[in-house]
């Protein structure tokens, strides 16, 4: 363990390597003064390492051009920013860039807060305000966790991405020596035991990763992914223990959703699909409407009213900002409404697509879809009039849909039109027996 005297001069050795720097993403002004006293006065560093910034995108270059260099960092960054997460700017960095050292600042000590952190790649976390002494002390250990002991980790870490698990557990002996009930040596022991085949050993060592640090989040998802796909009753419950613990994972909470959904209990997956849309909403629009599909993606078949409530979430998050590139969420969308029975809906649902892509021809032959189904026979025949006036040909090759314009002709008195369609839809399908059902009954009558 670090002793409390070592602390200054192990930040001092990282800070005063050759172009060393200290970034900061924040707008707390109390909190740059003293992070700039601790640097300067109390540590006595005689240069200004610190660069301040008011946003992770003005960050991203500069930080981008250190990391590239292989320029030792520090980064400080807000947690909640503006009023958005950062996790998603912590989780793209860790991503490109392993070994970047970021400390993450809360302004309340709210343990789902600091636990999400930790989850997405913070390696250390403070909440505000914090001492001298304690800033101090979480540079020292986000620099040099736990010397002997950490060396072995990371050495029984390549070993396993190396998939050479019989020379891990001699390591994992060593750190559990070392530091006794170890969750991390017991985590890997169980990784070692899980690549070796032998399930039973791997539980036994992630549960007792699990007894003997329960608030710590890593043996848990250690444990939902032992029990995925194996059973169901054991994965849900890690999850939502893990929910309990961290509960701003957004996409943890769309997968104990699918769960329920999976089960038949709608009522539970749609409390955990719209508490994922809420953590997502913490984020960005971005990433609400790509929660939103991938819940859609999820429920569609399954549950139209699920469709309809996310893929609506999918077209709100755009704020207005929609494209051509959107309308097959519109189609989905009115295909959900549809199969509900909201024929009214779903018409006006195709309306506001049109008014992206007037000239769509298969927008207008859903609109006409949608009022055949409410009962109104002209309206329909209008819209597929109007299909067929930008693109005569659209419905070739497709026998429901030749087939869907034949039938709203026929009941409308177009009786050789609707012959036409009938015959298109059983040149694309010979075998459709409503075309010929249909196309029989009008032969019989000419």
């Amino acid at each position: 363990m670090i002793q409390t005297a070592r602390y200054d001069s192990i930040v001092l050795e990282y800070l005063e390597k050759p172009n060393c720097t200290i970034f900061i993403v924040s707008d707390d002004e109390l909190f740059k003064k003293n992070l700039r006293a601790t640097l300067n006065k109390t540590l006595g560093l005689k240069q200004d390492l610190l660069e301040s910034y008011e946003s992770p995108a003005l960050v991203a270059k500069p930080l981008k051009a250190r990391l590239d260099h292989g320029h030792p960092v520090l980064l400080f960054v807000e947690g909640l920013l503006h009023g958005k997460l950062t996790t998603d700017f912590i989780v793209t960095l860790k991503s490109q860039s392993p070994e970047v050292k970021i400390i993450a600042l809360v302004s309340e000590g709210r343990r789902e807060d600091i636990a999400y952190l930790y989850e997405v790649g913070a390696n250390n976390v403070i909440a505000k305000p914090a001492s001298v002494n304690n800033i101090i002390e979480k540079m020292a250990f986000t620099i040099r966790p736990q010397g002997k002991l950490t060396e072995i980790v990371h050495l029984a870490k390549r070993l396993l991405a190396a998939r050479q698990y019989e020379k891990i557990l001699p390591l994992c002996e060593k750190i559990l020596k070392i530091k006794p009930g170890s969750p991390t040596g017991l985590m890997l022991k169980g990784d070692a035991f899980l690549g070796m085949g032998k399930r039973d050993r791997a539980q036994e060592a992630y549960l007792e990763a699990h007894e003997n640090a329960k608030l710590f989040i890593e043996p848990l998802k250690r444990l939902a992914a032992f029990y995925q796909g194996s059973d169901n009753d054991m994965y849900l419950a890690y999850m939502k223990k893990l929910d309990k613990l961290s509960p701003l994972h957004a996409e943890r909470k769309r997968d104990i959703g699918e769960v329920h959904l999976s089960r038949g209990e709608m009522d539970s997956a749609e409390k955990y699909f719209d508490q994922a849309i809420e953590c997502a909403t913490r984020e960005a629009s971005a990433i609400i409407e790509s929660m939103a599909e991938s819940i859609a993606q999820r429920v569609q078949g399954r549950s139209p009213y699920l469709a309809e409530k996310y893929l609506s979430r999918m077209i709100e998050a755009k704020k207005g900002n929609l494209t051509r590139s959107d309308l097959e969420t519109f189609n989905r969308l009115g295909i959900a409404l549809k199969l509900q029975g909201k024929w009214e809906e779903a018409i006006e649902n195709y309306r506001k697509a049109l008014k992206i892509a007037p000239d769509d021809e298969g927008l207008h032959y859903n609109v006409g879809v949608a009022y055949f189904e409410g009962g109104r026979t002209q309206d329909a025949v209008n819209s597929f009039a109007r299909a067929v006036k930008l693109n005569p040909d659209f419905h070739k090759g497709n026998d429901r849909v030749s087939y869907n314009l034949a039938n709203v002709f026929y009941r409308a008195g177009s009786i050789p039109r609707a012959e036409q369609y009938l015959k298109d839809a059983l040149e694309a399908n010979p075998n459709n027996a409503q075309a010929k059902k249909l196309l029989d009954e009008i032969l019989r009558r000419s």
